[in-house]
């Protein structure tokens, strides 16, 4: 060294260096830490007071830990069904919160085990358990869902047909019942051309329509869910109803369909408004539509202030009546959506028009249930039905829904999205706002303003979730 001096030299031929140890005499695996002990260890040290805690911690973490891929899957898969549309992102995310709301809980449960706060077989099994239930909640919560809605279709299939022809009638069976069942319930509403009322069991146009739309959209939802055995099955099936309907209802010298079948069979041949909801339930083909909207534009279906029930053409059309040339908002509001998703929307403008200026001569401007299909000339005004409900819930739709078809709002709550398409205004209104649509959990505000023959979008405000918003203008 560079200063000796300042170093001390002992020297000796042997010395004794003291190392402490445990004096317990332990040795062995009770030693090591448990996360070092093989399975079988764990078991055996669980029996040993002093190490019991310890041991069923760490033993029950890793019976634990491998279940956690059953669980996340038993939730996941129904989130990933509800979720489909949302493309990977949304799967990306899902599965991220799924993996740390798990990490979460069994970081917590590992925590208060450890601490002695909980049994070592709750703390570790919470996540498991929580997620468990979670699950089995949301895979039950479908099946209900979905056998509701087989149940539905079942009905279709084995009850609504009482002839097996493939057709869904009604027959009253109890002597209080009605004896007409479709939505013109009064006794007269289904006549014959010569005056005589169809006798039951009836086969109404409409309903078959309904009954084709829900085996179509069933069809969808069972794609949707990744059953498309039988989502094909179905689709098959609503293909066939259509032509069904085609082949029983159809009358090539009216073009256009009838109004029902009777007991035997035979067509009630009268023009009505039944027909129009084929376009609602988009049954029929699109060359069959034109010549249905063509029929019901003439001036027997249209009397100025809206569609009449029955054409006024016909031998037992009555004004005046219920169900036989009265006028329903509702009814000419199914029909003119209807024309809408066919692509006539000048015709749903005509009909918006008409219903909005019957409005003007009712009390509050409000639509009632229904008012007489006395035809239209200048300076009249509508016939009031003596005991038409009003206010009533159906003629309280129907204007939204017009102005739904007319400006072309398309929404997708599930998708997140909402489409705007071909938007129009009738000519006496220049400028409209909408606000506060709810789609989903998102809130919109729009603008609609007419310039001439176009009328354009603007978005106000979009809060809540975000929403995409597409406005296209097609020919």
């Amino acid at each position: 060294p560079e200063h000796p001096e300042q170093y001390s030299v002992a020297s000796f031929s042997e010395t004794d260096i003291p190392i402490p140890f445990d004096q317990s005499g332990a040795s062995g695996p009770e030693r090591l830490a448990p996360s070092h002990l093989p399975l079988w260890t764990l078991v055996e040290l669980a029996r040993d007071p002093g190490q019991r805690q310890a041991a069923l911690v760490e033993l029950n973490y890793r019976l634990a830990l491998p279940v956690a891929s059953l669980v996340l899957a038993l939730v996941g898969i129904p989130l990933g069904l509800f979720h489909r549309k949302g493309g990977k992102a949304v799967g990306v995310i899902l599965t991220i919160l799924l993996v740390f709301v798990y990490y979460i809980l069994m970081a917590l449960g590992w925590s208060f085990a450890k601490q002695g706060k909980l049994d070592p077989t709750v703390g570790l099994w919470m996540a498991n358990a929580v997620f468990a239930v979670a699950g089995a909640l949301m895979l039950a919560q479908m099946r209900r869902v979905r056998v509701r809605l087989q149940s539905a279709l079942d009905w279709i299939e084995n009850y609504g047909d009482l002839d097996g022809d493939g057709l869904v009638e009604y027959k009253q069976r109890s002597p209080k019942g009605l004896i007409n069942q479709g939505w013109k319930d009064s006794w007269d509403a289904n006549m014959h051309r010569d005056g005589s009322v169809a006798n039951p069991p009836i086969a109404l146009v409409e309903v078959q329509g309904y009954c084709h739309e829900a085996q179509y959209r069933m069809a969808q939802l069972l794609r949707l869910v990744g059953d498309t055995m039988r989502a094909d099955k179905l689709r098959k099936s609503s293909t066939e109803f259509a032509k069904r309907i085609e082949k029983a209802f159809w009358l090539p010298e009216e073009n256009f369909y009838a109004m029902g079948l009777d007991s035997a069979k035979r067509p009630m041949e009268v023009i009505s408004s039944n027909a129009g909801h084929l376009l609602f339930t988009r049954t029929v083909a699109k060359d069959r539509a034109r010549l249905v909207v063509e029929r019901l534009m003439r001036d027997d279906m249209q009397s100025g202030w809206g569609w009449r029930t029955l054409a006024r053409s016909e031998r037992v059309f009555n004004p005046l009546s219920y169900h036989r040339g009265s006028v329903w908002p509702h009814d000419n509001s199914l029909i003119g959506h209807g024309m809408a998703l066919y692509g006539f929307r000048d015709e749903v403008k005509q009909i918006f028009t008409a219903l909005y200026q019957a409005a003007l001569n009712f009390r509050d401007y409000r639509l009632p249930e229904l008012f007489c299909g006395v035809q239209r000339h200048e300076n009249d005004e509508p016939v009031h039905y003596p005991v038409s409900c009003s206010p009533q819930a159906w003629a309280s739709g129907a204007f939204f829904l017009l102005l739904t078809s007319l400006l072309g709002i398309r929404p997708s709550a599930h998708r997140k999205e909402l489409n705007i398409v071909n938007p129009m205004l009738p000519d006496w209104l220049d400028y409209l706002r909408i606000s506060n649509l709810n789609i989903g959990k998102s809130r919109v505000s729009l603008d609609f303003s007419r310039h001439g023959e176009r009328t354009f979008c603007n978005v106000v405000d979009v809060s809540g979730e975000k929403l995409l918003i597409n406005v296209a203008f097609r020919k």
